[in-house]
């Protein structure tokens, strides 16, 4: 009997252990599965901090309400910390900002995470390069100032560098970006447009660099032509006095612009020789054309001896020998007579203008003509004849010519 009780206790002890594991696995299931199905949460409202255990698939907007925080259509759920096993919600409070921009100011609910979007609501919009700086408080203070400040992008092309773009506030002047930039500007370098020039988006800043080099050259300077008139010459007389040129030194630089030669800029000039005038002065005086034949009537006597119709005897100052023309009458001598028979072209080396001469077996007449073909060596005297037929019968004789 003792052996069966024992075999009993042997027997049903066994299952009982059994049946202790089987709990406890259980337990242990049970609680792997509790775990991933809830988490604990924080919410934070300021300084509030509200904990609870809440589903694992609990959205953030169902956890503030379930924790009791109420929140306004401004304020913002920001989910600050978050893992299988717990998360941590911060409610963001919506304040009154004020925002001031291009000279206006309004007054925006919001928090510093939807600021922009507020702003944007408001119809209020931000460039590409525009900042929004708070000037009072950081977004989490009551009554925060806000700034949106406008900002540009501008270009400057710099004659001896690349291209280079830069951001600048809204009201600069070109003048004011050239100074950000470190554009070292000599006084003679350009700049278009002009410094004082309020910039907007997009504008090329153009620098051209200028260097002069300093340089002089010799120059001439003209005379003046001084016209006058005389009595003491007689008219168709032009008399020629001066007309030489000057000098002057003149100072200037040569410029080059980017490099490339682009002209002269004058400093200063001085004469270093001063230019005579020219001064031409012509005849007034007048005097009577001498009759066709006037000197025709003289005898000549030989040996260089002549007599005129009262006469009166001359003796002729020299002769001399040459070639004789002659060419046809009409227009004006060269004393301004008109030029008809009794008249003769000379060699003024040879015979002066004005003479009266005697050709010997033609007759007398007065040199008051010249002409291009009366030339030292060449033709002596040149006779003034009525037509062609006369002097195409006269032709070319050498002849002797008494200079009286």
């Amino acid at each position: 009997m003792k052996d069966n009780k024992y075999n009993r206790h042997e027997f049903t002890g066994k299952p009982r252990k059994t049946m202790s594991v089987a709990m406890m696995g259980s337990l242990f299931f049970a609680s792997i599965f509790s775990v991933n199905t809830v988490k604990s949460a924080v919410v934070k409202d300021g300084d509030e901090e509200i904990k609870l255990i809440v589903p694992a698939d609990e959205k953030p907007q169902d956890l503030v309400s379930k924790s009791g925080v109420k929140i306004n259509e401004s304020d913002q759920i920001n989910v600050t910390k978050e893992s299988e096993y717990e998360i941590e919600i911060r409610v963001e409070r919506a304040v009154p900002f004020r925002v001031r921009f291009d000279g206006n100011e309004i007054e925006i609910l919001a928090t510093r995470y939807t600021i922009y979007d507020a702003l944007s609501a408001n119809g209020i919009l931000l460039g590409e390069n525009d900042k929004l700086e708070f000037i009072d408080g950081d977004g989490l203070t009551q009554n925060p100032v806000a700034e949106i400040k406008r900002f540009l992008k501008v270009t400057l092309l710099d004659g001896l560098k690349e291209l280079r773009e830069v951001v600048v506030p809204a009201g600069w002047s070109v003048e004011d970006v050239l100074n950000f930039a470190g554009a070292d500007l000599n006084k003679f370098d350009e700049c278009h447009p002009d410094r004082n020039t309020i910039v907007y988006s997009g504008m090329q800043i153009m620098i051209d660099r200028v260097s002069l080099n300093e340089a002089s050259r010799i120059e001439e300077v003209d005379y003046k032509i001084i016209m006058r008139k005389s009595d003491e010459l007689f008219e168709g007389e032009v008399k020629e006095e001066g007309g030489s040129k000057g000098e002057r030194k003149v100072f200037y630089y040569k410029k080059f612009v980017n490099g490339q030669y682009e002209g002269e800029i004058e400093i200063s000039s001085e004469i270093t020789q001063e230019p005579v005038d020219k001064v031409i002065t012509n005849g007034t005086k007048s005097k009577s054309s001498p009759k066709p034949h006037e000197y025709v009537h003289l005898e000549h006597l030989g040996s260089g001896n002549f007599k005129d119709k009262d006469g009166k005897i001359f003796h002729a100052k020299r002769s001399i020998e040459g070639i004789a023309t002659a060419y046809k009458q009409g227009g004006t001598t060269a004393d301004g007579s008109p030029a008809v028979g009794g008249v003769v072209a000379v060699d003024t080396t040879r015979i002066p203008l004005g003479s009266i001469v005697y050709i010997e077996g033609i007759g007398t007449f007065r040199a008051a003509d010249t002409g291009s073909a009366l030339r030292p060596g060449g033709v002596l005297i040149d006779i003034c004849m009525r037509s062609e037929e006369d002097c195409l019968r006269f032709g070319k004789q050498q002849v002797k010519v008494y200079i009286l």
